[in-house]
């Protein structure tokens, strides 16, 4: 195995994204996998996180605007 993703849900909601992070660790530390990315709408990601996980993990999250402005021409109001 090359790499792993964590995604699905917010993986930051168990333990304040400690359980994440610890998964990252451990991947990277004692599996030696050279690439684990978690995938998150960064909404609870915490400085505090990166100081601890971030040497261990690539992390990318997507912004999604409120359902009230996520609206786009031709399409109905959500």
């Amino acid at each position: 195995m090359q790499k792993i993703n964590f995604s699905g849900g917010e993986p930051f909601l168990p333990d304040r994204g400690r359980f994440v992070g610890e998964l990252a660790k451990f991947c990277k530390q004692q599996l030696q996998l050279p690439s684990v990315a978690v995938v998150s709408n960064g909404s609870l990601i915490r400085e505090t996180w990166f100081a601890e996980y971030g040497d261990d993990v690539f992390l990318f999250y997507a912004y999604m605007r409120p359902r009230k402005t996520r609206q786009y021409p031709g399409t109905l109001p959500l």
